[in-house]
Order: structure tokens, then sequence, then C-alpha cells
């Protein structure tokens, strides 16, 4: 009971790093975007 909550928090911790992954890389793309305008 107790190891199927570690492995669920472990699954949305990463699906929350794999958000803010994918956030950083859109500003990044925005950023260079606005530069080369």
């Amino acid at each position: 009971m107790q190891k199927k909550t570690k492995n669920h928090s472990t699954t949305i911790r990463k699906l929350v790093g794999l958000c803010d992954f994918s956030l950083i890389r859109v500003m990044w793309t925005f950023t260079v975007l606005q530069s080369l305008n």
C-alpha cells in the first residue's frame, strides 16, 4: 500500500518534470524567434 503511494508520487513528479521541461523549451523557442525578428 505504502509502496504504491510512493510509485504514484514518483509518476506525478515525472509528469511535472516533463511539463516544466516542455515549458522551458517553449519559452526558449519564443525568445529565439523574438530575437530573430
